[in-house]
């Protein structure tokens, strides 16, 4: 199977994944009901920080934007009620119309949620103050192409919010079955860049969403992305800590779990303690175009 097909098998994977699991994905946003406590924390520390640097980077400034994969449409809600002017996209067409039945009570313009491809957006050059790409990344195969894809829909001082999963989070750095197990797939990697010269990525089916392909990073490789992008990285900050895993198994039961990452993250944000956000589960970038 050649590259082209590859990438496009993947994409129908999590198109019907998503497709398949909406109800699921808007649930998360609910913690105390959610089936997967944790991976809710995990969604809604993401999701705190997120509107941290949003506001840190607009100071409340009346915008237009976009939420390129915005799935429940938890993020359209939250920014129109900001005083917004909001778009959406999706990959899977049901994804979009969760979005809008989620946010009839905000009477959107529902003709501005679109169902589309990341990587081939319907809208024109220059068209948003900031661009929102929160839980994107980790499922698609060409990341250079969808940076230069935002690149062109934001304008020219705007602003690219989004987030990436981290490899060497904290769970997997204490867990042994990694070293023993996913150090070799690791290293395999690495030297495949050296004669290759390409930057390749971590691929994994990950049982905490359901078996969804994702991708791992570093923070090194979505630097060199952003680069050969023409995009500049401004800030780097982590969202949640855990759940400990020994041997793959979690330690703590779901509500110890997430007070020891909501006492992990309070600890990060510590000038002294900044060095922990390199172990977290992923982290949340903003970034401009460069001049």
């Amino acid at each position: 199977m050649n590259t082209d097909s590859q990438a496009d098998l993947r994409k129908e994977t999590v198109k019907e994944h998503f497709t398949d699991n909406a109800a699921y994905w808007d649930e998360l946003y609910n913690e105390d009901f959610a089936v997967n406590r944790f991976y809710s924390h995990e969604i809604k520390s993401r999701k705190e920080v997120v509107f941290d640097l949003y506001e840190k980077n607009t100071n409340g400034k009346p915008i237009k934007a976009i939420d390129v994969g915005c799935g429940a449409g938890h993020y359209v809600s939250e920014l129109k009620k900001r005083g917004v002017n909001i778009f959406g996209s999706d990959i899977s067409k049901k994804m979009i119309e969760v979005t809008k039945f989620n946010n009839t009570k905000e009477q959107l313009n529902t003709d501005k949620f679109l169902c589309a491809d990341c990587q081939s957006l319907p809208f024109s050059d220059n068209s948003f103050d900031v661009v929102f790409c929160i839980g994107v990344l980790s499922y698609v195969s060409d990341e250079l192409a969808i940076f230069k894809e935002l690149k062109r829909i934001v304008k020219k001082d705007g602003l690219i919010i989004f987030n990436v999963p981290n490899l060497l989070k904290l769970r997997n750095v204490l867990d042994p079955y990694y070293y023993i197990f996913k150090f070799w797939s690791y290293a395999g990697i690495k030297i495949k860049k050296l004669f290759t010269g390409k930057e390749l990525v971590v691929k994994v089916l990950d049982a905490s969403t359901m078996d969804a392909p994702q991708n791992r990073y570093s923070i090194k490789q979505i630097l060199n992305f952003l680069s050969k992008a023409g995009l500049k990285s401004m800030d780097i900050k982590g969202y949640a800590y855990g759940p400990l895993r020994f041997w793959r198994k979690d330690i703590l039961p779901d509500l110890q779990a997430v007070k020891l990452s909501s006492g992990i993250e309070k600890l990060a944000n510590l000038r002294l303690l900044r060095f922990i956000n390199k172990f977290a589960v992923g982290w949340v970038f903003t970034s401009r175009v460069l001049n």
